[in-house]
């Protein structure tokens, strides 16, 4: 199994077809985990929306604390979601 890792902020001009890109993978052996650190714009309505349209393959990760910074955002998803083949 592989696992996407992805942290948002403040993402939402390109992230829907980023999502939709992954989506669009023919490997279908995947789950996409999903960390935002504190978005202000629409990035977590779009999060939400793909989170619930697809919820089989992408799972928001809603916990505290925000902030974090890229670097420990993903040390964040990694600690939490990393049981895994492949990243």
């Amino acid at each position: 199994m592989l696992h996407i890792l992805l942290s948002t902020y403040n993402g939402e001009r390109y992230l829907s077809e980023q999502i939709d890109s992954i989506l669009a993978q023919t490997y279908t052996e995947w789950r996409l985990y999903i960390r935002d650190d504190g978005s202000r714009d629409g990035t977590k309505a779009i999060l939400k929306t793909y989170a619930e349209a697809h919820p089989e393959r992408i799972f928001l990760d809603e916990s505290e604390p925000k902030g974090l910074g890229a670097m420990r955002s993903f040390e964040y998803l990694l600690a939490h979601h990393g049981e895994a083949d492949y990243f």
